[in-house]
């Protein structure tokens, strides 16, 4: 099955946890719970089979909000993030689908307002 435990994350405050593991032992998928300042960031992960995130699901209160799919320099992002949030890159918010091939942009539709 999996397992629900509570551990200190990055030395900064408590994080609930629950993951589901593979008959190796190897987590598979996980969803996590993290206090911060007063709300949570909710996160559901999905691993591919050489233990990186594959797919994922955020929902920040005061962040990024949307769905990350692909590994590496690889990646779909479909949501919407703050000014300069590592998940986009961008210095401006963004709200919508971005693309990115080989770590670069080659796909963008921005409709945050003022873009």
């Amino acid at each position: 099955m999996g397992t629900r435990v509570s551990r200190l994350l990055y030395g900064l405050s408590t994080r609930t946890t629950a993951t589901i593991n593979n008959a190796e032992g190897f987590e598979r998928t996980g969803y996590g719970l993290l206090p911060v300042d007063g709300g949570y960031n909710v996160g559901l992960g999905l691993d591919t089979d050489r233990i990186q995130e594959g797919l994922v699901l955020i929902l920040e209160d005061d962040g990024p909000r949307g769905v990350l799919i692909g590994t590496g320099p690889d990646r779909i992002f479909l949501g919407s993030a703050p000014a300069g949030h590592d998940w986009t890159g961008l210095g401006e918010e963004f709200q919508g689908l971005l693309v990115r091939r080989d770590g670069e942009t080659v796909y963008q539709m921005n409709l945050a307002d003022g873009n």
